[in-house]
């Protein structure tokens, strides 16, 4: 008879002896399912008995299959799953037997059994109290622990508490037999060691060591001396067989089996692993007697020709994997005829590499691979030079890199809303102490070589100038803002573009990471940041952060205010200052600093026999401003791809002048010329929007132009009238100069005329833009003077609004 559970409609089951339905008890199922017989009855509490019967003299009562709640019938089928039972009913009528261990009683080695009768003791109270009494699973489990506690001696967690008691409840199956030993056995239970039987294994090439073991006094239990002298016996003639054998790793995996079936006394830990160990160290201890090293020369030495082939196809045909460059050479019988007749025809596994020939090639592999990856990373992973700071002095040199530190931060995007950026942060350490000296944060994905000199510029108003120089990176950093331009057409210093060496400075330049102390600096500052709101990771790349992404879309979306996730861009920065000032202040135990802070180590290291040059405010010029010499074209200066314009360009045209650019104001520079003397500040060009003709810029640019080519055409018409040609006057008549008077006159009252038109027609035209309405020549005259009435009522009304705001 098949079950059959399908939208709760259950086939009754039916007693095959007297074709009647099957009754059963809650004992009878809570054996099933192997839980208390109290539990079934409170399941079923609700639900009226189908029945009562006697069951040992008791009255006791008794469901159908058809009346059980589905839970419990759901339970059932598991249960019967699991004991692969045909049916339900069959699981009911033919319980499981009681639980046994695969290991009888009987062979529990006395520490096990000592285990197991604590576990009793800790844990049957914990069981009688669950079975008489009703009581909270928090009361039980707390004085459960306690009761582990006290026989035990230690404690352990919650978590294993309540699974130790899960496994025995199951073990007892309902019987609540809580006074049986097996239900309390560990998972791994330890036998009884048996007598040593040494006819068990018996080899005819060991036969010696057997004949030594049976004469010792007690051969299960030998002395130490009697250990010592069968280690001896078993080096010497595993040296005399291994000599005349040409599978000595057979001949050693024999010798072990032999060693455990007839010697296991020589290992506590009874596997061939720990006697292989064992054997390995007490090997080397005796080769290494009175200062000697005696090494067996290995038992096949790799030819130089197979070595080759399997080094470079596993460093430049397989990215380093020796087992797939193994696996190729040998199909395709690319090894020599001696080495592939060694080889196993039929490996256990696809990735199978001998031993000696993974312990031959991988390490030169291994360096092979950096260097086949590139001479960068070669260098990288190899050696590297070790550097003496001792005779360095706070001060001497200064060291800043770039991060783009791991915290989103919000800054305005222009049009009202944010936008969340990491931004760069460019920071300034003195090399020998490590100290931070200040730093400059960027809203922005990239930086240039202006805020780097920036960077110098605020560093040096606290701290004055490094005594010797700088040590940063290549790239940006080598910049002629910073180091100067180097002119082999120049005859002096001063015609050249010097950068940050007109004050005697030095810039050395690091070719690897670790030659940058400021790298650990930079890890030493994220360390201090994790604990902040918009922190994403270190490589964001491959650890996504999907709870702080979550959390970006949804302020950008407006379904978060962002104020609350998210710091502002002064936030951020004032966090960095504290930041910055914790990690000065705290002891870094590094190599250059030793036991002191960077902050103390400033102070420690410097050297007060060589005082720091400071400039004052006057001066300051000199260190924020970049000179550069240029020549003035007639299109303006240009400095860093900006052009500067204006009447005094306009004179110097073809002329040398020095360029003083100032990274924090590059709207304006100031020019003088080479004996640095009469300055004069020059704007930059106006940029004016490509295709709209009413913009106000325009003017202004206009203006701006004009202002330069100024020069140019007054220069012109001093010339020309200077040496223009002289002709003779002719004197005409009466009736001529007439004509030529009325012509004059009425050319002159035309022009004016025109001049008047244009006029009116640029004011209407102005005004009809500014009501949103297009403009053609031939409109009526009533219909300009009402649209520009109109324009000048909305010019008052804006001027208004603009005055109400203001105030």
């Amino acid at each position: 008879m098949v079950f059959y559970h399908c939208a709760n409609q259950i086939a009754p089951a039916v007693n095959t002896q007297n074709n009647s339905p099957a009754q059963f008890t809650a004992a009878q199922i809570a054996k099933a399912v192997g839980r208390h017989a109290r539990s079934i009855r409170r399941v079923m509490k609700g639900i009226p008995a189908d029945g009562i019967k006697m069951v040992q003299f008791k009255e006791t009562s008794f469901w159908l299959l058809t009346s059980l709640p589905p839970s419990l019938l759901t339970e059932l089928e598991s249960a019967a799953r699991r004991g692969r039972y045909r049916t339900v009913e069959t699981l009911l009528l033919n319980p499981p037997q009681q639980w046994e261990p695969e290991i009888p009683q009987s062979e529990w080695s006395k520490h096990t059994t000592e285990e197991t009768c604590k576990r009793r003791r800790a844990f049957a109270p914990s069981l009688r109290r669950n079975s008489s009494e009703p009581i909270k699973a928090a009361d039980l489990e707390a004085r459960g622990l306690a009761d582990f506690r006290a026989v035990f001696g230690y404690e352990i967690q919650a978590r294993h508490w309540r699974d130790q008691f899960s496994k025995i409840l199951t073990r007892d199956r309902g019987a609540e037999n809580w006074d049986r030993l097996e239900i309390y056995l560990s998972d791994k239970p330890a036998r009884k060691e048996r007598p040593v039987s040494h006819a068990l294994f018996s080899d005819v090439e060991f036969r010696p060591l057997q004949t030594l073991i049976a004469g010792f006094q007690d051969p299960a239990t030998p002395s130490r001396a009697d250990v010592e002298l069968l280690w001896i016996h078993i080096f010497e003639l595993f040296d005399e067989l291994a000599t005349a054998s040409s599978k000595p790793k057979t001949l050693k995996s024999r010798l072990f089996l032999f060693l455990m079936k007839n010697a296991p006394f020589l290992t506590t830990a009874k596997t061939v692993g720990a006697l292989r160990g064992q054997f390995t160290t007490r090997r080397q201890k005796e080769n290494q007697k009175d200062g000697r090293t005696v090494a067996r020369p290995p038992a096949f030495e790799l030819s130089t020709e197979d070595r080759d082939k399997i080094i470079h196809h596993t460093v430049f045909n397989c990215g380093g994997r020796l087992s797939q460059a193994w696996r190729e050479l040998v199909t395709r019988q690319a090894l020599s005829e001696a080495l592939l007749s060694r080889l196993l025809a039929n490996p256990s596994r696809k990735s199978y590499v001998p031993n000696f020939i993974r312990e031959s090639v991988q390490p030169e592999i291994d360096q092979l691979l950096e260097l086949h990856k590139g001479p960068r990373r070669f260098k990288l992973n190899g050696a590297h030079i070790s550097r003496d700071w001792s005779g360095v002095h706070a001060m001497d040199w200064w060291q800043a890199d770039d991060f783009t530190m791991p915290i989103y931060f919000r800054a305005p995007n222009g049009t009202g809303g944010w936008n969340l950026m990491r931004g760069q942060l460019l920071v300034m350490i003195d090399l020998r102490s490590t100290r931070i000296l200040g730093f400059v944060l960027i809203s922005e994905k990239n930086y240039n070589a202006r805020a780097i000199r920036t960077l110098i510029a605020k560093c040096a108003m606290v701290h004055g100038l490094p005594r010797k120089g700088f040590y940063f990176e290549n790239g940006i950093w080598r910049a002629h803002i910073l180091k100067g331009k180097d002119d082999p057409c120049a005859c002096s210093d001063s015609e050249v573009e010097l950068g940050l060496r007109e004050f005697g400075l030095k810039f050395v330049h690091a070719k690897l990471p670790r030659a940058k102390p400021i790298e650990r600096v930079g890890n030493m500052l994220q360390n201090l940041m994790e604990r902040l709101p918009g922190y994403s990771s270190r490589n964001e790349i491959t650890d996504k952060n999907e709870r702080l992404e979550l959390r970006k879309r949804e302020c950008l979306s407006g379904v978060r205010d962002i104020a609350r996730e998210f710091l502002s861009e002064e936030q951020w920065e004032n966090q960095i200052a504290r930041i910055c000032e914790e990690y000065n202040s705290e002891k870094q135990e590094g190599k250059m600093t030793g036991d002191f802070s960077p902050e103390k180590a400033f102070e420690q290291f410097d050297n007060p026999a060589d005082p720091l040059i400071k400039l004052d405010a006057r001066a300051h010029y000199l260190l924020s401003h970049h000179r550069r010499p240029v020549v003035v074209t007639k299109r303006g200066v240009n400095v860093f791809g900006n052009w500067y314009l204006s009447d005094a360009t306009g004179s110097l045209v073809g002329r040398r002048v020095f360029a003083w650019y100032n990274p924090e104001l590059p709207e304006f520079i100031t020019i003088t010329d080479t004996n640095r003397q009469n300055p004069v500040m020059i704007p930059r060009r106006i940029e004016v929007p490509a295709m709209d003709d009413t913009s106000p810029l325009l003017a202004a640019a206009q203006a701006q132009v004009e202002a330069h080519q100024s020069p140019t055409k007054v220069r012109y018409r001093v010339l020309e009238s200077k040496y223009q040609r002289k002709f003779r006057i002719m004197v005409p008549n009466a009736d001529v100069n007439q004509l030529g008077d009325s012509i004059i006159e009425g050319t002159k009252v035309a022009q004016r005329r025109a001049a008047e038109n244009r006029t009116r027609a640029a004011k209407a035209s102005k005004a009809f833009a500014r009501l949103g309405m297009p403009y053609a020549p031939g409109v009526h005259e009533e219909q300009i003077r009402a649209a520009e009435n109109l324009s000048e009522i909305l010019a008052q009304i804006e001027a208004l609004e603009t005055k109400g705001a203001t105030l």
